[in-house]
């Protein structure tokens, strides 16, 4: 651009104005980078639940590829929701569950995957693909599989633990804790009721979220996510809902004193995927780290750091037998049968959802 600010002469003026025009017939300039592609370095941001991938697996990706894997940790998947929902590009892969990657899907936050990308998707179980929230598996891969139930200290309760109901009673106030997790404490009471876990009814949720409110003040129960298990280990609860391969993590250190149980109601099986946002920066290494993650070996090696259910099927034989054999980690048919994937409620049945932040678990 010329400068405007010079007054000497006409001359220089005119002659700097047509430097870019002389200079576009010689050659044709390539286009400047976008930012997209001026990000698509080698690094790639990865937003997860918690001791879900270990840093050797990580490091011997960086290894392979240059790519340096940077990480964050999720605590939910509405909180997964409100970042990509408020705009944020600061993450390439992330790890909805089942019933989010419709949600995500739906309002364009995350992208569809160049399967010819993803030389290891044969590998995974195809009874694990192709599920309700995303029938082609265009928008999601799964990464492990699990269930919702409840751990207990064997010395600490008195009553048989085999119903959700037990999460109810005040004789164990202030020796109770429950998962930071709107749909997973609503499900509790509405499995314990007998209802359905995916009811879009407002009457059964908002009586549902009501039963949370008067278990706040008559249980006292704490709300967490990873702590829970420290908490149930170290004896300060006695009752804890969770997740199975956290539980089994401490089972096993004291399983004299420890126990797990999915209730006889039923619970949730639920599908942790990964996906990568719409509004990434590093689509081509997002799509390398998650091919990488469905190797056969390293499947396994995340499987077995974790202690949760891998949906490789290939790398299934890989996987230490301890945890293979283990009915907490791979339960047996006849308690699959009662659990079922979390569905996305829609719209209205969300904003009711919602009030289990504001009106139950807040602080």
């Amino acid at each position: 651009m010329p400068n405007r600010r010079s007054r000497l002469s006409l001359i220089v003026p005119l002659l700097v104005a047509l430097v870019p025009l002389i200079g576009s017939i010689g050659c044709k300039k390539d286009p400047a980078p976008t930012p997209a592609a001026q990000a698509d370095d080698k690094k790639v941001n990865l937003l997860i639940f918690s001791e879900y991938i270990p840093d050797d697996v990580l490091a011997d990706f960086k290894k392979e590829t240059g790519i340096e894997v940077a990480v964050a940790v999720m605590e939910s998947n509405e909180q997964l929701l409100a970042k990509l929902a408020g705009g944020s590009n600061e993450f390439d892969v992330v790890s909805p569950s089942d019933y989010m990657v419709r949600r995500l899907a739906a309002q364009k936050l995350i992208q569809k995957f160049d399967r010819a990308k993803l030389s290891n998707f044969s590998n995974l179980d195809p009874t694990l693909l192709g599920k309700g929230f995303d029938t082609a598996n265009e928008f999601s891969v799964p990464l492990f599989w699990g269930t919702t139930g409840i751990g207990y200290n064997k010395k600490k309760v008195t009553d048989p633990v085999n119903s959700w109901a037990i999460l109810f009673d005040p004789k164990y106030k202030g020796k109770v804790a429950m998962l930071n997790d709107p749909r997973e404490m609503v499900t509790s009471v509405l499995r314990r009721d007998g209802k359905e876990p995916n009811s879009k009814d407002p009457a059964i949720l908002n009586a549902a979220i009501e039963v949370l409110k008067l278990q706040k003040k008559a249980v006292a129960p704490i709300y967490d996510v990873d702590g829970i298990y420290e908490k149930l280990a170290a004896g300060d609860v006695a009752l804890a809902q969770g997740f199975n391969g956290q539980f089994y993590k401490e089972v096993v250190k004291k399983p004299e004193e420890l126990g797990f149980i999915v209730p006889k109601e039923g619970a949730t099986l639920w599908i942790d995927n990964l996906s990568i946002p719409t509004a990434s920066t590093r689509v081509a290494n997002a799509h390398k780290l998650v091919d990488f993650l469905m190797r056969p070996d390293v499947a396994a090696r995340a499987a077995d750091f974790a202690a949760y259910a891998t949906p490789n099927r290939v790398g299934r034989s890989k996987v230490k037998k301890e945890l293979l054999d283990n009915p907490i980690i791979y339960p047996p048919a006849d308690v699959l049968k009662k659990c079922a994937s979390m569905e996305d409620l829609g719209t209205e049945a969300n904003k009711i959802m919602d009030r289990v932040t504001t009106e139950v678990n807040a602080d």
